[in-house]
């Protein structure tokens, strides 16, 4: 199941939603007002880890080139 992120439209609150693709149309009920005002927020998708000089080499790097020897 994937995680959605939702803006609460009433009290601004940012929440993650563990949801099945069966019901990731439907929007949830903010949990800080109960508010029915939501809507889902576009997520980015990062394949790095921060502050690992291995993964590096591949933070935006250039395909068909290699930075090996």
């Amino acid at each position: 199941m994937p995680i959605y992120e939702y803006s609460c439209d009433t009290c601004g609150d940012d929440f993650e939603k563990l949801v099945s693709f069966s019901a990731s149309d439907q929007m949830p009920k903010c949990p800080k007002c109960n508010g029915d005002h939501v809507h889902k927020k576009i997520s980015l998708f990062s394949s790095g880890v921060l502050g690992s000089s291995a993964g590096a080499s591949y933070a935006g790097g250039n395909c068909g080139t290699s930075s090996f020897g």
